[in-house]
């Protein structure tokens, strides 16, 4: 398919002056700020970009999806960059502060820059030879070699309708429908922008939105050269943004509570929404309630309900109006903030229908007031609550934690950070055949020939076969003691489970002395958590804490 626009060149160059200069201004009216999540100052992962920071709450909406309308797509005009608010934003606005960790591309085999978004919960890898800056709801990569040259990845909410990512026009040109690339799963068209003989302009999609979850996104790759013939995307360029482009993933998101000072991490197969029935006669925007829903149940019964409340706001209301039927109890524990809390799981006619943490009653934590319970709200059908369901919702539960309260380590070079126990420090340590060890210990004077006696350790383990982390396990075990290194001599009682969202597998170790060990699939690595207990509880309880802190990129 082709379109063909002419324009008249003198008035095409004497616009694009126009827009390339108010570029260097201030940033559109046009551009709205979000109102969604804000960023927590407190989790600073030192290794990626902090999103300007938005309304606390994430925006009142429907309970159900809306029917998707069809976009409006970028219309070709004779005045081609007249008013063109995201067609090319000010990419100085909010500039990359630091260093990100660098990764390689699983595609280019090159070392790449790491950029992470918390807030709205998606990471891409870029060159280093590419800087990235931010601006309202878009991502800004220049080509600091041709700064002409950038990618620009917007991004909101799909219910957002005060945020425009839209592009209002393309320059002269035709638009050529030119292959496909993947793009989280799916695949989108890439058109490009030809003018007498060079290519001007990537629009993926069209430039038109492309829906991932509750997200919209739309891209682009612009010559912004003057004089306008002079533009000339290279195929190296566009291959190169389309790297950019299918390295984006989706990561666990950092819903943040200023106002109640608390945050947790939501996978991306949990959607979010206010939730509505606690107080009926408020608005969802007023509720101290949030409602999500596990995607991949499919029937949307699958529900989170989370409550919050100062304890003094005695007419605010978080607490469930009634359950349903039961006929079985599972009684167990789980940590939450510090506490260990009890986490029952409710069987109705051999299905299970619930789990109430804290028996879904107040827990206290420093006079804030929180509920929590996991619910399929129809047990009439087939389906019940499944175990990955909740393996996900007790991986959000044990994730909670006060802004303001944690010291976290963070490493950038492997992508993994961890809420450091109170009490306790970390020492790195070099060992030959180990990429990172890292010992945790109470900040005290004892020491043991110098060096303080190791209580809870972190390390890095190498997998260059990238193997999964069961197959990594059983080639590292064994009965008896060998040369190979990392071994593990009998280990007992083996559990897979999750941790960080990745896979993982927990067991006693006999190798040296008596220790629970937990190892986590990485990329390209193994991170192996463990500890000796020698009958110290508050030890125990300090790990099980860093594990449930565990976030890997």
């Amino acid at each position: 398919m082709k379109l063909k626009y002419k324009n008249s060149l003198i008035l095409l160059v004497l616009i694009l002056a126009l827009v390339l200069t108010a570029c260097d201004s201030s940033i559109s009216a046009g551009l709205t700020p979000s109102s969604t999540l804000p960023v927590v100052a407190e989790i600073e992962a030192t290794a990626t970009i902090e999103p300007i920071p938005t309304a606390t709450s994430p925006p009142p909406t429907p309970t159900t999806e809306p029917t998707p309308t069809q976009t409006p797509q970028p219309t070709p005009t004779s005045e081609p960059l007249a008013a063109l608010s995201f067609f090319n934003p000010q990419c100085d606005q909010r500039p990359l502060p630091i260093t990100p960790p660098t990764q390689i591309h699983p595609e280019t085999g090159e070392s790449w820059m790491l950029y992470t978004n918390e807030a709205y919960g998606f990471a891409f890898l870029f060159p280093p030879e590419w800087a990235v800056s931010e601006g309202w709801n878009y991502v800004c990569l220049t080509y600091q070699p041709k700064p002409e040259i950038k990618l620009i990845i917007g991004y909101k909410w799909f219910d957002d309708r005060n945020v425009s990512i839209i592009r209002s026009g393309v320059a002269a040109g035709e638009l050529i429908a030119s292959g496909e690339i993947t793009f989280l799963d799916q695949e989108i068209e890439r058109n490009i922008l030809h003018y007498e003989g060079k290519d001007k302009a990537i629009l993926y999609a069209n430039a038109t939105h492309i829906r991932v979850n509750d997200l919209f996104f739309t891209l682009t790759l612009d010559d912004f050269s003057l004089p306008y013939e002079t533009a000339d995307l290279s195929s190296e360029m566009i291959a190169t943004a389309d790297a950019i482009i299918t390295s984006l993933a989706l990561i666990d998101r950092l819903y943040v509570n200023e106002k109640y000072g608390f945050a947790f991490y939501l996978p991306p197969e949990w959607r979010l929404r206010p939730a509505t029935f606690y107080n009926f006669d408020l608005p969802s925007s007023q509720q101290n309630g949030l409602q999500l829903t596990y995607r991949p149940d499919r029937t949307g019964e699958t529900t989170l309900t989370i409550g919050f409340k100062w304890e003094e706001e005695e007419d605010v209301r978080i607490m469930r109006t009634g359950t349903g039927a039961v006929d079985e109890f599972i009684e167990g524990e789980i940590e939450f903030m510090g506490q260990t809390i009890s986490r029952v799981v409710w069987r109705f006619e051999g299905k299970t229908t619930a789990v109430f943490y804290a028996g879904a009653s107040h827990i206290n934590i420093n006079g804030l007031l929180l509920t929590l319970s996991l619910d399929y709200w129809d047990p009439r059908q087939i389906e019940e609550l499944s175990a990955a369901a909740m393996a996900s919702a007790d991986t959000i539960v044990q994730s909670f934690h006060l802004l303001g309260e944690r010291q976290l380590y963070h490493s950038e070079q492997f992508g993994f950070q961890f809420a450091i126990p109170d009490g306790y420090v970390v020492q790195e340590y070099e060992h030959p055949d180990v990429l990172l060890v890292l010992s945790l210990y109470e900040d005290s004077d004892d020491t043991d020939n110098g060096h303080p006696q190791a209580e809870i350790f972190v390390t890095v383990q190498h997998n260059q076969e990238n193997w999964p982390v069961d197959q990594w396990f059983l080639a590292h075990s064994s009965s008896t003691l060998t040369d190979n290194y990392p071994l593990y001599v009998n280990p007992r009682h083996p559990q897979t489970h999750t941790a960080a969202g990745r896979r993982a597998i927990s067991f006693e170790d006999m190798t040296w002395a008596h220790a629970y060990v937990t190892l986590v699939e990485g990329d390209g690595y193994i991170l192996a958590i463990g500890y000796t207990p020698y009958d110290n509880v508050a030890l125990a309880q300090a790990f099980e804490r860093l594990l449930a802190s565990l976030w890997v990129e």
